[in-house]
Parts: structure tokens; sequence; C-alpha cells
């Protein structure tokens, strides 16, 4: 790839690490350079955009919204692209000579810990990268956040405001209005029995439209639980990769045996992961429709059997 590996082969005694530690310590220092330049462009970007993204998302009008849903989608992509580019860069200029230099040389002792250093190193950095990434994305998710409980407060400040001024059109006697209603309901008047139709206003009707999205956010902790344990297993994977493609040409039998059993501790975390993330669901699928019930008591029963029916299909699986 880089010209490392054009040395005769009957000179097999000497010593490589002259030859390709220059050209390591070359990648690593412009893949550091690199990185913090990139990073500088995603903070300018997002530091940019959310001011705006956020007028945008709090604006009632709908034009303004639908700009929001296009300018998000376009920070999005370009953060998405960032991230591709600081992977392909990594893997060709880190990871690919890493495996190119042991496979050709099979460096040993103190040349092996240098190149070992050098991709542990890059793969740190690389991570912080990814650190960075995530808070940069999490940061522009979360100019798309609507606060529900704000929301519900109105619905209950609203609620607590008209029930008891509610009275029969007949006989102008007051009908209390015992629950929050989000149809058309007939409410019969205790004093000349005439059924007076009661209508919720707009603001009560959305109720039964953002209750999901309110029961989510209060049971936000254990999804979010449930998200990164399920990324995990993803990880843990890739983790596993290289290793398993190093023992192709490994020859070292105490090497060998090291490596080994790095795949079988990341395979039983991996495996951890795989038991964990299904509990982890049904924790939060479990949180959040016990709030769902609260908020929307009169759908309890239909709730609940949309419970079942999300835990059977994970118990399934």
């Amino acid at each position: 790839m880089f010209g490392l590996f054009n040395k005769n082969n009957n000179e097999s005694n000497v010593s490589f690490s002259s030859e390709w530690l220059p050209q390591i310590q070359e990648n690593q220092q412009r893949f550091f350079d690199f990185l913090d330049k990139i990073e500088i462009r995603m903070q300018e970007l997002t530091e940019a955009a959310i001011p705006e993204l956020t007028e945008m998302r709090n604006s009632t009008e709908e034009s303004f919204k639908m700009d929001f849903h296009r300018m998000k989608s376009g920070i999005d992509g370009q953060l998405e692209n960032i991230r591709k580019k600081v992977y392909d860069v990594h893997d060709d200029k880190i990871l690919d000579v890493y495996h190119e230099i042991k496979h050709n040389y099979s460096p040993k002792d103190k040349d092996r810990d240098v190149l070992d250093a050098f991709r542990n190193d890059c793969r740190s950095r690389y991570n912080l990268f990814e650190e960075k990434y995530q808070a940069a994305r999490n940061a522009v998710d979360a100019t798309d956040y609507e606060d529900y409980e704000i929301a519900y407060q109105k619905v209950l400040d609203e609620y607590a405001a008209i029930k008891d001024k509610f009275h029969c059109k007949q006989c102008g006697s007051p009908i209390s209005i015992e629950k929050i209603f989000f149809i058309n309901v007939h409410l019969n008047c205790s004093a000349c029995q005439t059924q007076n139709t009661f209508e919720p206003s707009t603001q009560a009707r959305m109720l039964q439209h953002f209750a999901q999205d309110l029961a989510h956010q209060r049971a936000s902790d254990l999804y979010e639980k449930y998200e990164k344990e399920s990324q995990k297993e993803r990880f843990y994977y890739h983790e596993m990769h290289p290793l398993k493609l190093s023992l192709n040409f490994e020859k070292d039998s105490k090497i060998k045996a090291e490596t080994e059993a790095k795949i079988a501790d990341l395979e039983a975390k991996r495996q951890e992961s795989i038991k964990n993330t299904p509990l982890f669901k049904i924790d939060y699928l479990q949180k959040k429709f016990a709030e769902w019930k609260k908020i929307t008591p009169d759908l309890a029963d239909h709730l609940e059997t949309r419970l079942q029916n999300e835990l059977t299909s994970i118990y399934n699986n």
C-alpha cells in the first residue's frame, strides 16, 4: 500500500522496524491532525445550526416547521458524511497498514509492541471522535424535542377550569365533568334527565394523539438503557472481526492463544448483551404502558392488549 514491503525476502533476519516505524508515526500524526480539523468543522456546523433549528422548531408557522425538517435532514446528512469519511480514513490509513505490516513482517517482541501501540492509540483517538460525533448528533436531535408534559399540563389546567362550569341546556343545572374526555360524550342531567352533548376542546382532543409520546418521555431513562445495551452487540462484533481475521495469518502460538482469549471474552460480552437487550426493552415497555394508562385511563384495556402483544413478540424471538 505504501511501498513498505519491497524488501528482498532473503534479508528476513534483519529487524524491519526502522523501515515501517517512520511510516506509522507519520500516519498516526496525520490521522490525529485530520481528526482535530474535522472535529472543529463538526463543532462549527452544529453550533451554527442549533440556534436556527431551535427557532424554527418553536415557531407556530407551518412553513417554518417544514424548513426545520429540511434543514435538520441536511445537517444530519453532513454529520453522517463526516463520520463516514473518518471511518474510511481510519480503515485505510490505520487498520489496513497495521495488518499489512503485521502479516508481511510478522514483527515480534518490541516491534510488535510498537505496532500494537500504533493501532491502539489510533483506535482510542477514533473512539474519542465517535463520542464527539454522538454528542453532536444528540444536540441536533434535541432541537426536534417537544416537552409533552407542558401540553399535558395545559389539558389539565383547562379541565380544572371547565369541569364545574358545564350546564344542562334544558334546565340550566350544573353537570360535573368527571374526567378528561377527548371525544364527544353524552351526559345526562341529574335534575331533568335531559341528555347533553359535551364537546371537548381541540387541545383536549389532542391528548390521545400525544399520550404515547408523553408516556415514552416518562420512560426515557429505561429506553436509553435499552438502546445502549442493544448497541453493544454490534460493538463487540466489530471488535472481534479483525481479531478473527488476524488468526488466519498468525503463526506464533502464544500470540494466537492471547488473541483467541480476547475473542472469547468479547463473545461472552456480546452474548450477555444479546441476553440483556430484550429484558431491558421489556422494562421500558412496561413502564411506558403503565404511564400511558395513567394519561388515558379509558384506554387501559386496549393498551394492556397492545402491551401483551408486544411482549409476546419479544418472547417469541
